[in-house]
């Protein structure tokens, strides 16, 4: 099952589905948008260091980097998700709503 999931086209495309999400939510939220992009950094890094591994070190059977990198995309990913929910009610304001300070043109008139 690992051996499935751990090889450089799915890890792609888990980092990209990370990416598109971070980029539908920047539209919402500033800080949670940002917290989906790690995750995302991590798969690219396996996703390289798999093909790396298995590119030019094919005679490599067992491989202590995939645990690390398993590890790490586990922690970043549960951490970027709680992020994500936690800071989901944040929004960052609009530029069209809240009260407005009046230009230096219009004060010196009054």
């Amino acid at each position: 099952m690992i051996s499935t999931l751990f090889q450089p086209l799915p890890l792609t495309v888990g980092g990209l589905v990370l990416v598109a999400f971070a980029v539908a939510l920047r539209r919402r939220t500033r800080r949670a948008s940002y917290s989906l992009l790690l995750p995302a950094a991590v798969l690219f890094l396996a996703a390289l260091d798999d093909w790396y591994v298995t590119t030019h070190e094919p005679e490599a059977n067992i491989r202590v980097d995939v645990a690390l990198l398993l590890a790490l995309m586990l922690i970043t990913t549960l951490a970027g998700i709680i992020c994500t929910v936690v800071f989901a009610g944040t929004s960052r304001p609009s530029a069209g709503t809240g009260p407005q300070s009046p230009l230096p043109h219009e004060t010196a008139a009054q």
